[in-house]
């Protein structure tokens, strides 16, 4: 199994998965693989830290 980061990218994410499907090759297709906007994750805990500043997130 692979364990790979990719931390920087110009592409929309959806573009951005089309792009990493593309060159898996086809013995890993069935391994899945996941992409996060860090910067949307960030801005929706700031957000929410706002709007309900009494709530604690539980993980």
């Amino acid at each position: 199994m692979r364990h790979d980061a990719i931390l920087f990218s110009n592409l929309k994410p959806r573009e951005f998965a089309q792009e990493v499907v593309g060159k898996t090759n086809k013995v890993d297709l069935d391994n899945p693989f996941y992409i996060v906007d860090i910067d949307d994750v960030l801005y929706k805990v700031d957000l929410w830290r706002k709007s309900i500043p009494r709530a604690k997130p539980f993980y």
